[in-house]
């Protein structure tokens, strides 16, 4: 048993829902995914879109309540317990309840909703030192932008909405998730306080800059403008990597799995931008139009994100239980990485060869490759479901203390 105060208490609630939100979204992916095989007697366009908002809605949430948890870190005791319980809680509310009502309402009803949530969310008071404000200042910025990005997908149809949803993944969500990985290095890195304050705001106008370009060029550049933008995107991506790199070598007596997640998705951030600054040439966006090779790139940015979240999930618990140590093991690690990487080349190559056959791309053809890429998606969806199942196992009862 630990003993909480009720700010405490708050965040575990919230870390428990982004766990089973984190399951539920891997086995919304290979159940989506096997719609890819041929023969499949489940598949049936209805169901299959159902499966595919549901789970892209599962990823938005757990996102969303990575980032209500990581606000309640930081702001810290100037937030009062009775406000913390409120917001935790008019949260989880909101959460099931929109992934509940998925099926039934519109999707921009949905997304408007989650705006409105994420909006009274970033009112949270300012914590009392001026590194945590920093950071929160960020996630503010990073809460603002995401909420207004929600509906932006749903007004239009075509390229508009795809240029939308990439403004989603490259620049709203991550710039939002820069806050909680600089929030991470703060638990665990022995960097000087100055060199991060002056990271975060470098690596800040570096993703907005690399991913903004990299979502504006799916609207399709010239091709001088194409070379010179596709070459500040591989330098923005480039830079932040040396920065978190710096930071994740220089760790301390910290025992968690953090610094490893935070490695994986640097490695997963930094061939998202190698991709990007690759996808905004003319010619190879042309090849990637009407495949799955814009999904392989957008999958990479997404995996990226969420193992910001398991580095999360891990440094938070081990904080609230005061034990430095491991939450969950190495295997849902390994799993995870391996099939996210491996999934996303397997993906590129049925985009290729459906570029390259053309009409003649059929599902019988494309078998070898969708069963590879079903294999990668098994194991990471095993390595999220393990992860959400360790954290189960070492749940401790929690006594809430008076405040």
């Amino acid at each position: 048993m630990i003993q909480l105060s009720p700010r405490g208490g708050a965040v575990y609630r919230l870390l428990s829902l982004l766990v089973g939100l984190i399951a539920l979204y891997g086995l919304g992916v290979l159940l989506g995914a096997a719609y890819a095989l041929p023969g499949n007697p489940l598949a049936q366009p209805a169901a299959e879109s159902t499966i595919k908002t549901l789970t892209n809605r599962a990823f938005d949430l757990a996102l969303f309540s990575g980032l209500v948890a990581a606000g309640l870190l930081m702001a810290g005791a100037a937030l009062s317990s009775r406000r913390a319980g409120w917001l935790s809680r008019g949260w989880i509310a909101l959460a099931l309840g929109s992934l509940l009502a998925t099926p039934f309402v519109g999707e921009l009803m949905l997304a408007i909703a989650l705006a409105i949530g994420l909006l009274l969310v970033a009112l949270l008071p300012k914590p009392a030192g001026l590194a945590e404000r920093g950071i929160q200042r960020v996630w503010r910025l990073g809460l603002l932008l995401a909420a207004l990005s929600l509906p932006l997908p749903h007004l239009t149809d075509s390229a508009p909405a795809a240029v939308f949803r990439a403004v989603q993944l490259q620049v709203a969500f991550a710039f939002a998730m820069l806050s909680i990985v600089y929030w991470l290095f703060a638990s665990f890195s022995r960097v000087e306080p100055g060199w991060a304050r002056d990271s975060l705001r470098t690596c800040s106008m570096l993703l907005l800059l690399g991913g903004g370009l990299v979502s504006v060029g799916r609207l399709g550049l010239s091709r001088p403008v194409a070379l010179a933008a596709g070459t500040v995107v591989l330098l923005c991506y480039i830079l932040i990597a040396a920065h978190w790199v710096r930071a994740i070598s220089r760790r301390n007596e910290n025992a968690t799995l953090s610094p490893h997640w935070l490695a994986l998705a640097t490695l997963l951030w930094l061939v998202n931008g190698l991709l990007g600054a690759l996808s905004i040439q003319p010619g190879i966006q042309a090849a990637m139009r009407g495949n799955e090779l814009m999904a392989a790139q957008d999958w990479l940015a997404g995996c990226g994100l969420l193992c910001v979240l398991l580095a999360l999930g891990n440094q938070a618990a081990s904080d609230l239980r005061g034990d430095n140590r491991r939450i969950t093991g190495y295997i849902p690690f390994w799993l995870c990485g391996f099939g996210a990487a491996l999934a996303a080349i397997f993906q590129a190559g049925r985009g290729l060869l459906q570029h390259y056959l053309r009409s003649a791309a059929t599902d019988e053809l494309l078998l070898p490759m969708s069963a590879l890429w079903m294999v990668c998606l098994l194991a990471f969806t095993a390595g999220l479901c393990i992860y959400a199942l360790s954290y189960l196992a070492r749940l401790p009862r929690i006594r809430i203390l008076a405040d």
